[in-house]
């Protein structure tokens, strides 16, 4: 999903929740908002790590030339790429900040920022008939990937 859509959703998202629990915590719906966003960070760790650029605008053209060609080949054909292992994007992550925010109350924010966000990408993999799993488990992504062509 293309940063401007994430960023007109996660505002959309933090004014709703604003408008049904007006007695949120604005910091915290800062924190969620940011969080909603900034879990991309892999993505550009990813970019840097392949490129060796640090570059933002050319990682996000980057990623969505490449992303284009993977989500215009039919299912069979995407089954045949691996996926990068983006650390932030998957269950695991989220287990973790669950438990932390057991202990820590404001990490739920954080907790909840990077849920929505995995929630709008899913709904993108879905509308473009790509397989969940890529998103849902860095650890799945792992074993997946044996012997199979690199996308990025």
């Amino acid at each position: 999903m293309f940063p401007r859509a994430h960023i007109f959703l996660s505002i959309s998202f933090c004014i709703f929740l604003f408008v049904l629990f007006p007695q949120m915590n604005l910091v915290g719906l800062f924190i969620l908002f940011i969080s909603s966003l900034f879990i991309d960070v892999d993505h550009m760790m990813y970019y840097t790590f392949k490129t060796r650029n640090l570059n933002p605008k050319k990682a996000v053209s980057w990623f969505i030339s490449k992303g284009d060609f993977w989500l215009s080949l039919p299912l069979k054909e995407k089954r045949k790429y691996d996926w990068p292992i983006f650390i932030f994007h998957g269950i695991e992550f989220l287990f973790l900040l669950w438990i932390l925010s057991l202990f820590f109350p404001i990490v739920k924010f954080i907790f909840l920022g990077i849920l929505f966000h995995l929630f709008l990408d899913y709904c993108h993999l879905l509308f473009h008939n790509a397989p969940l799993m890529l998103k849902i488990s860095p650890t799945y992504v792992f074993f997946r990937n044996k012997n199979k062509k690199p996308i990025y």
